[in-house]
């Protein structure tokens, strides 16, 4: 049901049952938009209640009060859920830094716990390194060399 379908007014005619039967339009309108119109359509079947509503209390200051409460109720949710959105973003770019920060920190701890000597051999590994180098075997498997396993406590001392 447009809003081109609801009655209007002429100047003439201001009785109440005019006035009432344009409000019952209207309402009927309001309910078909609801059902999943278009936004301008209920913007404007929103204002011609609200107008008809007024002109039957004959109210025209009461018809701008609900406007314009209306309308900042409107700015409001948009305002609102503009701000959400840019909390959201910021939520996420501020999770996505600590995620990339904590990786960069275990790759330099990483890096930092298998360094050698230049002239060291694995065997002379200081305690829970063997560990990290066993590639998940645990602390039961050192190496000594690539490929070479050695078997027991990852000490540094016992094979």
């Amino acid at each position: 049901m447009p809003v081109s379908s609801i009655p209007s007014e002429s100047e003439s005619d201001r009785s109440p049952d005019f006035i009432a039967a344009r409000i019952a339009a209207v309402e009927r309108a309001l309910s078909w938009v609801r059902e999943g119109h278009e936004e301008r359509e209920r913007q404007d079947l929103t204002d011609a209640w609200l107008w008809d509503k007024c002109r039957a209390t004959e109210s025209l200051t009461e018809f701008c009060i609900l406007r314009r409460q209306k309308t900042q109720r409107a700015e409001n949710r948009r305002r609102a859920r503009n701000y959400y959105l840019a909390r959201r973003g910021e939520r996420q770019q501020e999770f996505e830094w600590q995620q990339a920060e904590r990786a960069r920190q275990a790759q330099h701890n990483l890096q930092k716990s298998v360094e050698l000597p230049p002239d060291s051999s694995a065997s002379a590994l200081p305690i829970g390194v063997w560990g990290s180098l066993s590639s998940g075997w645990g602390s039961e498997c050192g190496w000594d060399a690539p490929g070479n396993a050695q078997w027991g406590i990852s000490d540094g001392e016992h094979p």
